[in-house]
């Protein structure tokens, strides 16, 4: 690998790192959508759910 290729792979690494975790920007707009009850995602067991203002998560079935 040359000295090129080896900053390249720094650079992606370096890249891939910032976008795994959400800045507090992100964080602050999907709190707001949960809130105002908009949108989808998944729980931790990796099933499609729904929020809805000042319920419990609904579980989506197809």
């Amino acid at each position: 690998m040359n000295r090129s290729e080896h900053g390249t792979e720094n650079w992606l690494d370096a890249f891939s790192h910032m976008l795994a975790k959400p800045c507090e920007d992100e964080k602050a707009f999907f709190d707001l959508r949960r809130k105002l009850g908009l949108g989808v995602g998944l729980d931790e067991a990796g099933n499609l759910i729904r929020e809805s203002r000042g319920l419990a998560p609904q579980l989506l079935r197809p």
